[in-house]
């Protein structure tokens, strides 16, 4: 596999993964021209995958999991666009965001943490219960991990 000499590092959670098929147009095209990596997590995959199968069904659940197969065969000669990662390491940063966002939800806690955590610099989201956090406190903790830039933008 090629080394990560890629520029930005983009997380998508399973909102994301499951809004609709520009997403994976995003993660291509964000790859091949700008350098960018997506990442997701391991729940952001299973969740996706749950919530297609029970809304779509199987054969569409499958077709997930195809294209997923697909992105993350996808390299340029110098890095990966597509990376599925693991929660390791977000433990305190998760117990941070619970403090400062007591009524955000488990998963939404993990995403947001392990985006932090592996240095992205936007965390992709459908769920209004994450893009519309406050920006300021957002910022605050950002900073704490030392990610200044990082944003949580809504999947259009």
């Amino acid at each position: 596999m090629p080394g990560n000499q890629a520029g930005e590092k983009w997380y998508y959670d399973a909102c994301a993964l499951d809004n609709d098929k520009r997403t994976y147009g995003e993660i291509f095209n964000g790859g091949k021209r700008y350098k960018r990596v997506a990442l997701a997590g391991n729940l952001s995959i299973g969740e996706a995958y749950g919530s297609s199968y029970r809304k779509k069904g199987r054969e569409a659940a499958d077709a997930f999991l195809g294209l997923l197969h697909q992105l993350n065969n996808i390299t340029t000669k110098d890095f990966e666009v597509f990376k599925v990662i693991d929660h390791k390491g977000i433990d305190a940063l998760y117990l941070d965001i619970k403090v400062e966002f007591p009524a955000l939800g488990m998963t939404d806690s993990i995403h947001l943490a392990t985006a932090i955590i592996n240095k992205c610099s936007i965390l992709r989201t459908a769920d209004a219960g994450l893009y519309n956090l406050p920006k300021d406190k957002i910022k605050k903790i950002a900073d704490k991990y030392s990610i200044p830039s990082f944003a949580i933008t809504k999947m259009d």
